[in-house]
Order: structure tokens, then C-alpha cells, then sequence
């Protein structure tokens, strides 16, 4: 314990807590004010010891305690008088004793005579008559450290000491992200023009980077938003707890808040920004983060695994401002994308080996129905939803997913999925726009009649305009002027034909292409080696 300090008379506290007061409207840092509020307090009343317990709207309590030293007060000698502090939050009044002994007010408070308490001063922190806090002050000491007077001067610094937390947690949720906890991008971008300036007048390179969660519009259609959000929250984290320390330079004599560095842009979007860092930095860092986030794991068990697609840009070589670097940062994350994402890329051209992840992957020639082979963006759309079925999804929500995701790929309004059910007639299983039971009515003739040669021939059966088809054209399952293309698909493998898909398309719509049924096709034969591979019959 440091030395006896000087007690101040009741004018010299009056300017303390008006110095004070205007002190903490320039902090910002909720900890940092917290502080600064303890040590005043401690300082001008002579208590040994202060904490502030603030409840946050999450649940959480927030505690910070600190001592005459000015230090932060170990965890084992935290202990205060928690049934003093619970009456101050519960009732809002404050409880203040000069002297504990012969004290009737205290009493009824157990835990000031088990800590031997001689003083103890308990504020309440409120705001818009709410308290959401409590200042909290004592001393073991004989000597009494609060006055009558006192009270005063310990409310109207509690009154401010609200305000300026109240102040700094507008201020902090108004600059981060509210499902995350990272900065927010507008928040960002002013740090990072800050820094760019900074990095560019001193001569130090920066780097930036995006990340992008690699098919997430995917994970939340296959486990919901919940799932979706739990993700992000996750990474968050670990790009918080992965940035901290070394990773994070910490220059001397900068007089500007370090703060938070990883920032949501958006959506599954990630940017992290490291002063002091070139290109061989970046991979180091990059691969960190790449490896880490791979091996997290989410839902029950762990089932569920995610990656990132990760682009980064150097200051100076790849632009000395904001929005250059924003752009080739862009270009990096399109790069890494483009290359078989789950891996790190730099701008410029794509040479199929970047860090990190596996390589471009080829066109697949094996799904190709006809004479039009399937488009890069086709392809991606195949491997998107092929991904979907590795997760482990139960048959009857998988078939939905495939449905409604290869119906939106190909612009198709209604659909139907039918399975041979151990070795049964073919039964609709799930529909999209079409009753399941009713397709053994006479309405459906037409479906059924396409399925029927699609499974006969085993392979796709496309109508391109149904309307000039003259077995189609007015028939009951396909009413004339309402839909221009039809297409079945056998679920097949060389083995075993386990089903089928349809879909069609409204006569408002273009008919389909051939790439449209490739693409099915395609598809198709994945869903048929997710059946074979798990033993459905």
C-alpha cells in the first residue's frame, strides 16, 4: 500500500470533481473511464479500495476495482460487500456509512462486518431514472474516509460518472457491429484512411484484408440464420483473439487509440487491417487465420465446419490510399474465390497455386448432358449445391434443399422430386409449387408421361416449349398458356435408379437451354451418389 495521501479540504474536492467531470467527456474507452472515475474517487475520499459493477443489457456484469496505488485490485482480494451493492442496484438509493461500528443502517448487511469493513460508501450509476450500476467504495481503516459533507461531492460525481459511461457505450455500440462486437465498416474505413496516411508519411507498409465466408448463403439455407449467426459471431471472436498481442503492433509514443482492428463489412464479409505488416507478414498471418477458422466447429457435436476466402493488398505496392487499397483488396478476394476458395490471394492474375487452398478446380466433363458443356458459373452452381449435401442433412430436408436451390439456379417455378421407395412405384416426395398428393390425378398426366420416358430412356427429357408440343399442347397437366418448358431427370446411378426430378418453367420465362438441363443433370447425379453412399433404397 503507497503512502498516506492528503486529505483535501472541501473546496479542493468541489474543483476535483469539476476537473474530473470535464475529464470524462473526452474518454470515449468505457474501461479507460471506469478507471479514471475509481481513481478520482479513491483519491479525493481516502477509500483503500473501488469498484464499479455495471449491468450490461445482455445480462452480463462488468466489474472493474482498482486500489490507493492506482492498480487494478487482484481477483482474490475482490471481495466487497455484495448485499450492500445488490440493495443499491435492486432499490436505486444510496448507501453510505462513516462508520460502520454502532451503524444501525448496516445491520441488516452481513458481509460488512465479515470483511471487517470500517467505512463503506455504495452509489448507484442511473440514467433516465434506470440504474444500470453501482460505484462502490471502502476502507478497513479506523480513520473514517467519508464525511457527512462528503455525500454530496460522491453523488454529483456518481451523477457524471453515469453519464460519461452511459456517453461511452453510445459511443461503443455506435462504431461496432451488433452481432459480432467487431468495428463496424464505417468505423473501419475512417481507421483505415487513418492508418494508409499514417503508414504512407512514415514509410511503413499495411496490410489489408478481406475475408468472406466461404458458402454461407448455403450453411444458413441447410441450419437457418441461427446457425448462420452463431458462425459469425464465432469468427469474430477468433479473428479478435488471433490479432491481439504480436500480431498487432503497438507502436511507441502514438498517441492515437489502438482500438479494434477486425471489422464486419458486411453480411459473412471480414476485414482486418495490420499496421506495420508487408507481404510476407500477411502470409504468415493469413495462413493463421486460414488454418484456425478450418478447424472450428459448430452445431451439436461439432458436425458443422465452415472456411474463408481471404484477400490481402500491401500498402504502398498495391495503392497509398483508402480506396485504392479497398479495390485491390476486392480483386485479392475475387482471386481467391475464382481459385477454388478456402485459401489466400494477393491482386493480380490467378495462377492456380495461391496459398492455402486447393486449386481451380477443372470443368467436369462426366456431368455434360448433350452438346453444350457446363459454364464456370454452371459448374459453381453444381459444386454449391453439391457441398450442401455433405453435411448431413436427413434425405427429406436434403431433397428440399436440392429442389428449391436447382429450381432457383435454372429459373423454374413449380417441382417435384420422386423416389422408388424400396423398389415400389415412383412416388413424389417433395414439391415445389405442386402437391405431392395429387400426382396421381389426372391433372398430371403430362409430368407423369415426361418422368415416365425420362426413367425408361435414363437420361433428361426436356420440352423446350410446350406449347407448340402437340402431346402437350391443352393437356391437363400442362394447361395451354401457362408453361413454355418441362424437364425430368432420372436419379440414377450405374446401379440403381432411385428417382426422379422435375421442374418447369412459366410461359412469362424464356424456355430452357441446354446448359439449364445440364445443370440438372447434373445435380441429379450427385443427389443419386448421396443415396447410393449413405444406403437409402
Amino acid at each position: 500500500m503507497g503512502s498516506e495521501r492528503k486529505e483535501l479540504t472541501p473546496l479542493e474536492k468541489a474543483k476535483e470533481v469539476l476537473r474530473v467531470t470535464g475529464e470524462l467527456t473526452q474518454v470515449h474507452d468505457p474501461t479507460v473511464l471506469i478507471e479514471s472515475v475509481l481513481d478520482a474517487m479513491i483519491a479525493m475520499f481516502g477509500a483503500e479500495r473501488g469498484f464499479v459493477i455495471i449491468e450490461e443489457p445482455d445480462g452480463r456484469r462488468v466489474m472493474a476495482a482498482r486500489n490507493f496505488d492506482r492498480e487494478s485490485v487482484p481477483r482474490n482480494e475482490s471481495n466487497i460487500s455484495h448485499s450492500i451493492a445488490r440493495h443499491v442496484l435492486a432499490t436505486g438509493e444510496a448507501k453510505i456509512s462513516t462508520s460502520v461500528e454502532g451503524d444501525e443502517d448496516m445491520d441488516g448487511f452481513a458481509t460488512v462486518h465479515v470483511l471487517r469493513l470500517k467505512s463503506v460508501a455504495c452509489l448507484p450509476l442511473k440514467m433516465r431514472g434506470k440504474t444500470f450500476g453501482v460505484v462502490y467504495l471502502d476502507t478497513t481503516k479506523r480513520r473514517s474516509p467519508f464525511s457527512d459533507e462528503d455525500r454530496l461531492f460522491l453523488e454529483a460525481l456518481a451523477d457524471q460518472a453515469a453519464i460519461a459511461i452511459t456517453n461511452a457505450r453510445l459511443y461503443r455500440d455506435a462504431i461496432r457491429d451488433g452481432l459480432t462486437g467487431l468495428v463496424s465498416h464505417r468505423y473501419f474505413d475512417i481507421r483505415l484512411t487513418e492508418e494508409v496516411s499514417r503508414a504512407v508519411r512514415h514509410g511503413r507498409p499495411l496490410c489489408l484484408f478481406m475475408l468472406d465466408v466461404d458458402n454461407f448463403k448455403l450453411i444458413n439455407d441447410l441450419h437457418g440464420h441461427g446457425m448462420g449467426n452463431e458462425i459469425l459471431r464465432t469468427i469474430a471472436q477468433f479473428l479478435r483473439q488471433t490479432l491481439r498481442g504480436s500480431d498487432l503492433p503497438v507502436r511507441s509514443g502514438d498517441s492515437e487509440p489502438q482500438g479494434e482492428l477486425a471489422g464486419r463489412y458486411g453480411g459473412d464479409e471480414f476485414e482486418v487491417l495490420l499496421p506495420d505488416t508487408g507481404r510476407d507478414g500477411a502470409k504468415i498471418v493469413g495462413e493463421r487465420l486460414l488454418t484456425g477458422i478450418r478447424a472450428l466447429e459448430f452445431g451439436e457435436g461439432g458436425r458443422i465446419r465452415t472456411t474463408v476466402s481471404m484477400g490481402v493488398c500491401v500498402c504502398p505496392e498495391d495503392g497509398q490510399d483508402r480506396e485504392a487499397l479497398a479495390r485491390k483488396a476486392d480483386e485479392a478476394l475475387y482471386n481467391a474465390k475464382r481459385n477454388g476458395r478456402n485459401q489466400l490471394a494477393f491482386p493480380g492474375p490467378v495462377d492456380g497455386s495461391a496459398a492455402g487452398g486447393a486449386k481451380t478446380e477443372g470443368r467436369d466433363k462426366s456431368t455434360v448432358w448433350g452438346e453444350v458443356p457446363l459454364s464456370r458459373d454452371a459448374m459453381r452452381t453444381v459444386r454449391l449445391i453439391s457441398r450442401g449435401m455433405e453435411v448431413g442433412l436427413d434425405l427429406d430436408r436434403l431433397l428440399h434443399l436440392v429442389l428449391r436451390q436447382v429450381a432457383e439456379a435454372v429459373a423454374c417455378d413449380r417441382g417435384l422430386v420422386l423416389l422408388t421407395k424400396d423398389s415400389a412405384a415412383l412416388t413424389p416426395v417433395v414439391g415445389l409449387g405442386l402437391t405431392t398428393s395429387s400426382y396421381g390425378e389426372a391433372g398430371f398426366e403430362a409430368i407423369r408421361r415426361l418422368v415416365e420416358e425420362a426413367l425408361t430412356t435414363g437420361e433428361p427429357r426436356p420440352i423446350w416449349n410446350a406449347p407448340e408440343e402437340a402431346r402437350y399442347a391443352g393437356s391437363q397437366g400442362v394447361p395451354s398458356g401457362t408453361v413454355r418448358s418441362m424437364l425430368a431427370v432420372p436419379i440414377q446411378t450405374k446401379d440403381r435408379v432411385h428417382g426422379a426430378l422435375y421442374l418447369d418453367r412459366a410461359v412469362t420465362r424464356p424456355p430452357l437451354s441446354e446448359e439449364d438441363v445440364n445443370l440438372v443433370y447434373a445435380v441429379a447425379t450427385r443427389v443419386a451418389g448421396r443415396m447410393a453412399k449413405s444406403g437409402v433404397t
